[in-house]
């Protein structure tokens, strides 16, 4: 009966003993859990931030790409006119040296006209 006893009494010993290692992992395993809580807190916060900032970004590439689209646009516009421009000045040109070109001939038919009537006065 006594072996009995102190078999018993051995088994609760290592039974409170056990619960006692128990109860130090539940208390670490309750402290590793509130860590992470907050951590995924924390990460979650991060989240949201970098989601805002790249939400920003992404607004603000947006309307640059916009304000360069226009003024690529303003640029080729004005290329346009420019090449219109330039056109019409060379056109403006060409007529400029036809008429100068009618002038000289012209001019060379009145010398060449002046000079036979000096050779038959």
């Amino acid at each position: 009966n006594e072996m009995l006893r102190d078999q018993i009494t051995g088994h609760d010993r290592k039974f409170e003993q056990q619960e006692k290692e128990m109860s130090v992992l539940k208390g670490e395993l309750e402290k590793c859990n509130k860590k992470m809580t907050e951590q995924n807190s924390r990460l979650h916060a991060t989240i949201f931030e970098v989601d805002g900032r790249h939400t920003q970004s992404t607004r603000q590439l947006k309307t640059d790409v916009i304000r360069i689209e226009g003024v690529s646009t303003k640029i080729s516009n004005q290329h346009t006119t420019y090449d219109k421009e330039m056109l019409r000045y060379s056109e403006e040109i060409e007529q400029l040296n036809s008429s100068m070109n009618a002038v000289k001939t012209g001019f060379e038919n009145l010398r060449l006209e002046t000079v036979s009537r000096d050779k038959f006065s």
